[in-house]
């Protein structure tokens, strides 16, 4: 049964994947904000299909001490999970991801549309420099 399970999920999941990615290049030329605003029913959608599958819910706590001025937060990636909650529960903000996944037809080129920071996990220390020197100019509204 979990195997069925996995096999449903990851389906959806794919096509919401590709219709959200397409979703968000279609309205990229209205602005980022709007591209981002439609690439969080990503992860509304995700958590729903979470939930229906795997009886998984998401309950946040901690919400107010989300500080009101740029930061950086930081996640262990572990699942699907926080991939498609942090859109949900955090307010905009600009992902930092390996180059690689920029690669991924669709999802990639919507990533690029929401302005992501991809960088060269194999060098440390230009991809530290690019996080630097991309990460103001990069800001949600820009």
């Amino acid at each position: 049964m979990k195997y069925l399970r996995a096999i449903v999920f990851y389906s959806l999941y794919t096509l919401l994947t590709l219709g959200i990615s397409v979703a968000v290049l279609l309205v990229r030329v209205l602005g980022r904000d709007t591209a981002w605003r439609v690439g969080r029913y990503w992860g509304r959608l995700g958590n729903m299909l979470l939930r229906l599958i795997y009886g998984i819910r998401v309950r946040v706590e901690g919400r107010e001490h989300i500080p009101d001025q740029p930061c950086v937060i930081v996640a262990n990636h572990q699942s699907t999970w926080e991939t498609t909650t942090f859109p949900v529960v955090l307010p905009p903000f600009v992902w930092i991801l390996k180059k690689e996944l920029m690669y991924i037809p669709f999802f990639g080129w919507a990533l690029y549309a929401l302005g992501v920071i991809a960088i060269d996990r194999a060098n440390a220390r230009a991809a530290l420099k690019q996080v630097n020197d991309q990460g103001g100019a990069t800001a949600i509204g820009a």
